[in-house]
């Protein structure tokens, strides 16, 4: 049984299982010294039986699934040019008094090159994403965000360094651009300093976005500044790490429970007007 008895309105003496089948298959081909092609794919049906009161047989019927097939094209030692093509999908359909089905589909295709400069390898792509969602419970609704970013990256024995840039345009929340800035230093050949700085950008999903499991239309994008700095030690051995942060971040995108006696479970997700979270976190490995 999947509750006990005392879980007054949901318990069932009925036995509540649960039965998976995953599939994967991945094929990679080297065509000669510069082109390589591949695909992969993964796939896992399931269902999970639950209790649900006075309802006999509650279960959930579940699909997921994604498929992958690439082209990369190496055409100078450490440069390399990569045309990929993605979809996925998330299914869900739950038996139950208060049943519902989910039903989203992901596709996106993108191209990435990178290039060996001089000093340090140059990042750079464009990409389409295309997502769609059909449920009893939320409106039928798609959304396209198509991006393009340029990135630098450096690694020597004295110095790191990274640059990023991005620019995104959602039809559902419109165009932003990002960035990351980060360096470090090697004050001795076990000892590393640096710090970074990101400008933030987080859309709604949605599942933010609909209601019926507390999601909020009027939601707005989650926009932060990210600040890092660190010291780390690493040997043949171990890495060990301290790491302090500062984010601060606009529209913070948090659920917000807000019980009632007739529903202690009740709540929305709301849009924060300012937060700060800021820490110290230690790691060794």
């Amino acid at each position: 049984n999947a509750t006990v008895p005392s879980n007054i309105g949901t318990y069932n003496k009925d036995k509540d299982s649960f039965e998976s089948n995953n599939f994967s298959i991945a094929l990679n081909q080297r065509i000669n010294d510069q082109w390589l092609a591949g695909a992969s794919a993964l796939y896992s049906k399931s269902t999970t039986d639950f209790d649900d009161g006075d309802y006999k047989d509650a279960h959930t019927d579940q699909e997921n699934g994604s498929a992958q097939a690439y082209v990369d094209w190496r055409y100078l030692p450490g440069s390399s040019l990569k045309l990929q093509y993605g979809h996925s999908i998330d299914k869900s359909d739950s038996s139950s008094q208060y049943g519902s089905v989910f039903d989203t589909k992901q596709d996106q295709i993108s191209l990435v090159g990178q290039h060996q400069l001089a000093v340090g390898q140059g990042i750079y792509g464009v990409e389409h994403l295309n997502q769609s969602l059909d449920s009893s419970a939320y409106d039928i609704d798609d959304r396209d965000v198509t991006s393009a970013f340029l990135g630098y990256v450096l690694a020597n024995n004295e110095f790191d360094a990274q640059a990023n840039l991005r620019y995104d345009d959602n039809s559902q929340y419109g165009d932003e651009t990002s960035y990351n800035l980060g360096g470090a230093y090697h004050i001795t050949p076990n000892i590393r300093a640096g710090a970074s700085y990101a400008r933030g950008f987080r859309a709604p999903t949605f599942n933010d976005i609909y209601p019926g499991y507390g999601g909020n239309p009027d939601l707005k994008p989650e926009t932060s500044d990210n600040y890092e700095a660190f010291v780390e030690y690493s040997t043949l051995l171990q890495t060990t790490r301290l790491t302090g942060y500062y984010n601060d971040v606009e529209n913070l995108i948090s659920y917000v429970a807000s019980p009632t006696p007739s529903n202690p479970y009740a709540g929305a997700t709301q849009n924060v007007n300012e937060a700060k979270i800021k820490g110290v976190s230690l790691t060794s490995d």
